[in-house]
Formats: C-alpha cells, structure tokens, sequence
C-alpha cells in the first residue's frame, strides 16, 4: 500500500470495510481482533484493520512502539483464530 493510498483511508471514516484501531498491544486485545477479523473475513471482498490510528478521530496517527507492533506477529494472529473458526482465514499482515 503506497503512502497516498493509506492516507485515502485515513480520510474516510469506518465502515463495514474498514476498522480502526487505536495504540494496543495485539495480545491485550486478541479476542477483540479474532472477532474482528472473523466478521471481515465474512464479508464480501473482506476488509482491513488499520491499528495505531486513532479510532475517534481517524485522521490521527499514533503509532505502535516496537514492543506494540512485535506482537502482531502473523502467527500469533493465526493462533488466535484457531479455536474460534475453521478454516482460518487468509490475511495480510502490512506495516
């Protein structure tokens, strides 16, 4: 995703295509993104969760810490899932 087109979403608000989340720690909040990303991966075309934007306020970056952006790791994310839907489904993990 090239720069002019993320900031594209950041112009836009949320919607069934596209969550934002704020500055987390993936494994705080692991139920709440496996729901999440069960729920887009059952919509048509599927969708994004952007994480480190400001979700009151979309047009404000926030960031992750290393330590923030270690734990979106795409394995964990996958283990995650597991007992939750089956198959699990495709996703990408971009930073």
């Amino acid at each position: 995703m090239t720069e002019e087109e993320f900031d594209t979403i950041l112009r836009n608000s949320e919607h069934g295509k596209v969550e934002f989340k704020g500055k987390v720690n993936f494994n705080e909040y692991k139920n709440h993104f496996a729901v999440a990303l069960i729920s887009l991966a059952n919509s048509a075309g599927g969708g994004m969760i952007v994480v480190g934007v400001n979700d009151k306020n979309p047009h404000e970056r926030e960031g992750l810490t290393s330590e923030e952006l270690k734990s979106f790791d795409k394995k964990l994310i996958s283990d995650s899932l597991k007992n939750k839907v089956s198959p699990i489904p495709d996703f990408e993990r971009e930073i």
